[in-house]
Parts: C-alpha cells; sequence; structure tokens
C-alpha cells in the first residue's frame, strides 16, 4: 500500500509544563512517489495538540521524540530518512544536520510486512521564529522512495544554510560584463536569484551580513558542451579585482555536468562571508570558464553588512 501521511508542527511562545505521549494527526497525500511501499499505522510524539489547528506545538529551548510506526512492503538495511522544506517557488531545501542513516533510529534490516517504530529526536532552539512551514519526511532504501509524510514546521527554516528566510528569496538585478573583457561569450543569463539577502532600496543591491550563508542561483543557457566548467566570483574595486577565497571554483560540484548547449542548467552554490570581508557597496563579477576560456559573465551588486 502506497501512503504518504501528513501532520502538523506549531512553534508557539506559550510556557507549558512536560507533554505526555499525544497522538498526531496524519493523512493520505496522493501518488506523490510510484515507489511508496509502506503502510504507517501511527504517529505520536511527546508535545502538546493545539484544539484548533490540532497540530502539535513546540516550545523553543525543548528537545521532542516522534515516533512512527510503520509496516513495510520492503526489506534491506540500506535505509535512510530525511526532511525537506518545501519553501514558496518549488523549493525544496534539505534538513541540514539531519542523521540520514534511518538504522541509528529503528532496528534494521527492515523486514517486508513487519511493523517497525522510526524514532527521530527534535531539539527546538530559542532562536526559531514562529510560524508554519511544509516539511516532507521522506524514507529511502537504496535510493528509492518507500515511505512519506508532510507537516508544517515553523523552526525548520532557520536550520537550513542556504534558505534563511522564505521572505529572503530575492531576483537579483545582473547586468553584462563588457564587451572588451570578453569576447567570446557563449552563454545567456536567464535569471539570477540570492537566497539569504534583502534587496537594498536605494541601490538595489544584494544585501548580506557577515557570517551568514547566501545561496546564488544562476540560470543559463550555454552555447558550448563540456564538463570542465569552472565558476568565480569577484569583487571589483577601484583599481582592484579581488576573488573570493573561500569559493570552490568547480562548477560542477554545483550543477549537472557535462553541460550541454542549447539546454538549460542551474547553477547553484552556498557562499558564506567572512568576517574578515570589507563593509560596504560592491560590484561583483561571476565569470563561468571552460576549459580556460571565458564563456558566461555578469555583475550584480552586493551590499556587505556586519
Amino acid at each position: 500500500m502506497k501512503l504518504i501521511f501528513a501532520f502538523i508542527f506549531v512553534l508557539c511562545f506559550v510556557n507549558f509544563g512536560f507533554a505526555e505521549i499525544s497522538q498526531i494527526e496524519y493523512t493520505d497525500c496522493g501518488e506523490a512517489y510510484e515507489t511508496l511501499r509502506c503502510t504507517v499505522d501511527n504517529v505520536n510524539g511527546d508535545c502538546l495538540i493545539d484544539r484548533n489547528t490540532k497540530a502539535c506545538r513546540l516550545k523553543r529551548g525543548n528537545n521532542y521524540t516522534m515516533n512512527v510506526d510503520f509496516t513495510p512492503d520492503f526489506e534491506g538495511d540500506d535505509v535512510t530518512m530525511l526532511a525537506y522544506a518545501l519553501l514558496p517557488g518549488g523549493i525544496d531545501a534539505p534538513f541540514e544536520g539531519m542523521d540520514d542513516n534511518a538504522c541509528h533510529w529503528m532496528t534494521c534490516p527492515v523486514v517486508k510486512d513487519t511493523k517497525q517504530t522510526y524514532t527521530f529526536k527534535l531539539s527546538i532552539r530559542r532562536s526559531y521564529p514562529k510560524g508554519i512551514f511544509q516539511v516532507r519526511w521522506l524514507m529511502k532504501k537504496a535510493g528509492e522512495p518507500k515511505c512519506c509524510l508532510f507537516l508544517l514546521f515553523s523552526a525548520f527554516l532557520i536550520i537550513l544554510s542556504a534558505y534563511p528566510t522564505v521572505q529572503n528569496q530575492v531576483p537579483a538585478e545582473y547586468g553584462s560584463c563588457p564587451e572588451s573583457d570578453y569576447e567570446d561569450l557563449k552563454c545567456t543569463i536567464d535569471s539570477v536569484t540570492v537566497e539569504g539577502c534583502r534587496k537594498d532600496r536605494n541601490s538595489g543591491a544584494c544585501k548580506v551580513k557577515r557570517n551568514v550563508n547566501a545561496t546564488i542561483k544562476v540560470e543559463f543557457t550555454p552555447d558550448f558542451d563540456g564538463d570542465d566548467v569552472t565558476m568565480m566570483a569577484y569583487a571589483l574595486m577601484p583599481g582592484i579585482e579581488k576573488s573570493f577565497p573561500d569559493m570552490d571554483p568547480d562548477a560542477c560540484k554545483f550543477m549537472t555536468c557535462p553541460v550541454v548547449s542549447g539546454t538549460s542548467s542551474t547553477y547553484s552554490f552556498g557562499l558564506k562571508l567572512a568576517s574578515a570581508y570589507p563593509l560596504g557597496l560592491f560590484n561583483v563579477r561571476f565569470l563561468m570558464k571552460k576549459g580556460g576560456e571565458a564563456k558566461c559573465c555578469f555583475v550584480t551588486k552586493f551590499r556587505i553588512e556586519k
């Protein structure tokens, strides 16, 4: 039986004492994955249930245990479980820091038609904001989805290094590099998005803070093929062009390779500005090369803040 189940977490400020084990509502969410092979029997946790939303309420600074009883229609011990935040715009962001080895949290190997209990721990930090965000929990066996659940969990987004807040997914203003600098560019930049910044009203720059992660996502259509592709960013200051020292130039670690001419590609990488970075407004050039030759180039603005 193929089953996806859902439940809701709501983070709140209200103080409450120790909560007994509560039954958490879940529902069949449809045929999201063709390979799902499990029946969910029960979901519970040591939280309070909100009377209005039927949500599992979590308090900052506390730890919680959630239990999922399920009956698998598969066998094996190469089982993983991960959580993903489903953000606006179709972004599916993995939950950073989660131990994806499901066998650390249940008995393995999984035995077909034998009830299992997967138990996972949640630590709710005091810095987490209020709110409700949809999260998918997905169990796989040998890379194939077998069990899946949806939940709404407010604190989730703070944990994501690539997605600090929903509001911070900002389309970046960008321009072409001067033809005098690069004569043989072979790509079209379709869009540039910066997740983890706020738009400066005056300059249109993306405002990012030191020691805070931001994700640069570049959608482009190449007019070249190959897999020996690099990407680097350079801050353009008066009389000097300074490369970002912590940036990994191997572009194929952050997009699908080989690049195929005429086929849209997405380059996405996480950027964390060290405390040593200077403050101020800078033009930043992003330059992609193939075999050492410049192929894609654009310039955007960043305002680095404390």
